[in-house]
């Protein structure tokens, strides 16, 4: 029978079942999250996917160096947040 195929897999490697229950949990936490941000900071976080799924090969534009030196700058003078200080 094709379904066995799929149960069996799924019992005989927990390890496998274990990973996709634990990543659908951080799905959903995710999903809560967002839900919970401003339009601002969602799309924020869309451009960070976007930026994050582009290929590395890619050279920064004028606008993008800028942007650097200017992280850079401000990082070096203290003006920055820590992960844990943002409670989503």
């Amino acid at each position: 029978m094709w379904t066995s195929f799929p149960l069996k897999c799924a019992t005989s490697n927990t390890e496998w079942w274990k990973e996709a229950i634990m990543t659908h949990h951080i799905r959903e936490d995710l999903i809560r999250k967002l839900e919970t941000l401003s339009d601002e900071y969602v799309l924020a976080v869309l451009e960070y996917i976007d930026f994050i799924r582009e290929s590395q090969d890619v050279d920064p534009t004028e606008e993008d160096l800028q942007a650097i030196v200017k992280g850079r700058e401000e990082y070096s003078r203290g003006e920055y947040v820590e992960w844990r200080e943002n409670s989503f």
